[in-house]
């Protein structure tokens, strides 16, 4: 017998898109299809000098679920990567998407 390893469909939404001026806030929203081993949410938000990551628990569903991620606030200047991924009891990665996130200095930066 065959064993086919589906991997669970999930979108990140993420603004500003493209990039933003210093200090900018950064919201994420994620999109998990129907997926009832799911059991963690791994968001972070890096950059060569700056890093913030959690952690969330999910339910398991047979339904899709849409996580709204608290803001990143006054983030600083850089170049950023938004990474998210789902995971299920054991730790094994159903689905992971990332983005990029440019933020620009803003007026009193250098």
């Amino acid at each position: 017998m065959i064993a086919w390893l589906i991997a669970a469909a999930l979108s990140l939404t993420v603004t500003p898109r493209g990039f933003a001026f210093a200090p900018a806030d950064v919201r994420a929203r994620v999109t998990i299809d129907a997926e009832p081993t799911a059991r963690t949410l791994i968001v972070a938000l890096v950059s060569t000098d700056y890093e913030q990551q959690s952690e969330i628990p999910l339910w398991p569903s047979d339904r899709r679920q849409t996580v709204w991620l608290e803001p990143w606030r006054r983030v600083p200047a850089g170049d950023y990567v938004i990474a998210v991924a789902v995971l299920d009891q054991a730790h094994t990665i159903l689905a992971r998407q990332t983005t990029a996130v440019h933020i620009q200095p803003g007026l009193g930066d250098r």
